[in-house]
């Protein structure tokens, strides 16, 4: 019971958050950044509170979010008011990414300085084809931050589990998201 009223506080605090004039104030933006790696650690993003990594099953998203669009297996996409996900998951149906792409957020002006200012030292860091992924522990969840090299301006950001991933049945599981 205490999970769930901190998670709705945790919301609300997010939509006043949104509404405010005020987010792209370093004060405001740490906030920001330290509620989406507070709800990585349960495995949750923000507007998306009914899907969780390694424990919603597709089917109940599908149910719980009429937007969703299934896509070629593993994708289900769905569009809320302030973002676009991309939902991936494995073959027993259980949900092992949400990448969440914002639409009208001042989120997308979030630079790598600003991220590391908030949460502190990367933990895992990617460079290729013009991309920076920048990774934190959530603990049995990843949070990466995808910006842009050429602008340094965040692109999207995905939380991740990896043993859900390794349990799509696969015989060659990916070890680089293994870190």
């Amino acid at each position: 019971m205490f999970k769930k009223l901190f998670f709705l506080c945790v919301l609300a605090f997010y939509t006043n958050l949104l509404n405010a004039k005020s987010l792209n104030s370093d004060s405001n933006m740490d906030e920001y950044l330290n509620i989406i790696h507070s709800m990585a650690v349960n495995g949750n993003v923000i507007e998306m509170d009914k899907a969780t990594v390694a424990k919603t099953v597709i089917e109940d998203l599908e149910a719980a979010y009429k937007q969703c669009k299934v896509e070629a297996y593993p994708l289900v996409t769905v569009k809320l008011d302030h973002n676009f996900f991309k939902v991936y998951y494995n073959k027993g149906s259980q949900i092992y990414e949400i990448d969440v792409y914002p639409i009208d957020s001042k989120i997308k002006d979030l630079s790598k300085q600003a991220i590391i200012e908030a949460l502190g030292p990367i933990k895992h860091e990617e460079r290729k084809d013009g991309i920076d992924k920048i990774g934190y522990f959530a603990k049995e969840n990843k949070l990466v931050f995808v910006l842009s090299e050429k602008t340094d301006k965040l692109l999207y950001y995905y939380v991740f589990n990896w043993r859900a991933h390794f349990n799509n049945m696969s015989d060659t599981p990916d070890n680089n998201r293994r870190w």
